[in-house]
């Protein structure tokens, strides 16, 4: 009931069932191979590759500028973050931390909601963020 990815996908939907955001295109960038957001028709679901074995270093982020709202995971940026990634796989990190610079550059995108665990976070639940194109 308080998964943020259940609570982050149902006002997802609701959202979307607007009639001005019936053309939106949705990204979601998750963490989660069976998430919730794959049910959503119009939207480009990606697994956010994490393991050096499944050739993660090659997952750059897509534009974010084809897209009108972006939901993205907080466990991501630890992985492009830390300094084994920064060290080894500099454009891979880079890539990640501009595509990150995009999405909170107010001129071109905005957060639109939130959801974030409120309790000690003892079952790895991420925080979801989502952002709207300021001009679509």
């Amino acid at each position: 009931m308080g998964d943020t990815r259940v609570l982050a996908y149902e006002w997802t939907k609701n959202y979307l069932k607007q009639p001005k955001n019936s053309k939106i295109k949705l990204l979601v960038y998750t963490n989660k191979g069976r998430d919730p957001f794959t049910r959503i028709g119009k939207s480009d679901v990606k697994l956010f590759e994490v393991y050096e074995s499944k050739d993660a270093e090659k997952f750059f982020p897509a534009d974010p500028k084809n897209y009108d709202i972006i939901v993205i995971y907080s466990g991501m940026e630890k992985n492009y973050k830390n300094s084994y990634v920064r060290e080894n796989y500099p454009q891979y990190s880079d890539a990640w931390i501009d595509f990150e610079v995009e999405l909170e550059n107010s001129e071109q995108f905005r957060l639109i909601k939130s959801f974030e665990t409120t309790e000690t976070n003892l079952l790895g639940l991420s925080n979801i963020y989502i952002y709207e194109k300021v001009n679509k």
